[in-house]
């Protein structure tokens, strides 16, 4: 994945609603753009999602027009690790709480990032 030039937040149950993309109009309206592979949609991880399998189909649609998606503050929330697997992501953003935690008490934040990152590794998304 380049490097993104535009993050947009969304949360997922805006791709959850029953109407089908006019994937013509929006092919058209992202070709216009010499940017459009550079656009990450960052989904809110603590957003829980009722039609899982209608968002995962439409953000599939989207990434076939080259859109990325991140997960925006990963971690701290409700999220399925499931969801990694399942919804088609690119990259994961670790929430700025774990951070600042680091140096102070103990290891524990530190250990989870670096766990969240070798994660992420696994799976193949960009960091």
């Amino acid at each position: 994945m380049k490097d993104s030039l535009v993050n947009e937040l969304i949360e997922p149950i805006l791709l959850a609603h029953n109407q089908d993309l006019d994937k013509v109009a929006l092919e058209e309206k992202l070709f216009e753009d010499p940017f459009t592979s550079m656009l990450t949609l960052e989904l809110m991880e603590g957003i829980l999602v009722d039609n899982v399998e209608g968002v995962i189909i439409k953000m599939r649609e989207l990434k076939g027009l080259g859109i990325h998606f991140s997960i925006d503050d990963f971690g701290p929330g409700y999220s399925s690790l499931a969801y990694l697997i399942k919804f088609p992501l690119d990259q994961l953003k670790i929430d700025k709480s774990f951070f600042d935690e680091i140096g102070k008490d103990n290891d524990d934040d530190q250990i989870i990032i670096e766990t969240i990152i070798a994660m992420a590794d696994r799976l193949r998304f960009n960091s």
